[in-house]
Parts: C-alpha cells; sequence; structure tokens
C-alpha cells in the first residue's frame, strides 16, 4: 500500500505540474461537464450531443464548446479507429503484459527510490501531511479538514502545507528524474 500512495502522490505531481495553468473557474465548468457527459452518455448508451449538454448545465453550447476544447477530446480505447473498421485502438497497442517481469520489478524499485529521494527534501509536517491527504500506510485519504484536526490546524493552514509539499516536489532538481516515470 505504501507504494500504491507514492504513486498517488506522483500523479498528483502530474495533475498540478501543468505547463499552462488554468483558472479554477475553467476546471470547475469542465468537471461539471464531463460529469454531465458521464451521465448522458450511461443515460442515453450513447454520447450526448452539445444541446443536451446545454440543456442540463445552463450553458450556450458555444460556452461548452469553448471548455471543451481547452480540456482536449479523450478517446475510447473500445472505440473503432474508422467508422468502417472493426478494430479498435486497444487491438493495435503493445500487450501490457508482455513487459518481463524482472524490468518490471527493477522499474517498481527505481521508481520507489526516485520518490524517497525527492520526499526526504520534505518536512516532516510536509511529509505527514501528504501520508494522510493520499492515504500512504494503509489509511484512507484524509480530507483537509480531518487533517487540521488532527494536527489542530485550520483547513488552509493545512491545504497551504500541503501545496508546499507539492512545490517542493514539483521543483526541477528533484523532478527530472520523476519525469521519465511520467513517459
Amino acid at each position: 500500500m505504501l507504494f500504491g500512495g507514492l504513486v498517488n502522490i506522483l500523479q498528483a505531481f502530474a495533475e498540478n505540474a501543468r505547463i499552462v495553468h488554468l483558472p479554477t473557474t475553467k476546471l470547475g465548468y469542465i468537471g461539471r461537464i464531463n460529469k454531465a457527459f458521464s451521465q448522458l452518455k450511461q443515460e442515453f448508451e450513447r454520447e450526448p450531443t452539445i444541446e443536451e449538454l446545454s440543456e442540463i448545465l445552463d450553458l450556450t453550447p458555444e460556452e461548452i464548446t469553448n471548455h471543451m476544447r481547452i480540456f482536449g477530446k479523450q478517446i475510447s480505447m473500445d472505440a473503432p479507429i474508422a467508422s468502417y473498421e472493426d478494430s479498435s485502438l486497444l487491438d493495435v497497442l503493445a500487450d501490457p503484459n508482455a513487459m518481463l517481469a524482472d524490468q518490471e520489478t527493477t522499474n517498481n524499485q527505481s521508481l520507489r527510490k526516485e520518490l524517497i529521494r525527492a520526499m526526504s527534501k520534505l518536512t516532516t509536517r510536509q511529509l505527514e501531511v501528504l501520508y494522510l491527504y493520499y492515504g500512504i500506510s494503509n489509511e484512507k485519504p484524509l480530507s483537509l479538514e480531518e487533517i487540521g484536526q488532527k494536527f489542530d490546524l485550520t483547513r488552509e493552514r493545512v491545504r497551504q502545507i500541503r501545496d508546499k509539499a507539492l512545490c517542493t516536489l514539483k521543483k526541477k532538481s528533484l523532478n527530472t528524474s520523476l519525469v521519465e516515470y511520467l513517459n
């Protein structure tokens, strides 16, 4: 479980390391659109139209189109490559299980070493907050509020500690070796 929690931190690092930072309001709209898209897709058993999304979200079709353009398009692995073909993207990709077990173990050990090295630059408090927030060490992830109660801190102070820890992990001198694992 320790390794899984460390991977969560690496994922958070990847999410927070965008070249272009989007405003929180844009991210909120994108989240609402994605949620509505998923619900309608499940309900209709097909991809919803922009107009259907527009009705549910009280946004104009142009606003939805603009927000979706910012976020990018997701492609299903099961979708056909072309409308006239039976093969999907999943069919043409290499088998992920083909990797040798020794190589996978070596990669996992290397990633663990790099994460531990990068995390050694954090303070004890920052480590504790990250461990609790991402649920490392067989614990369920805690909210900022719950962590604040545990350390007798405000939710905002816990958020600041978490953000500073992630910022430290994002520093170029620390993350150059971690970026390789994201690819």
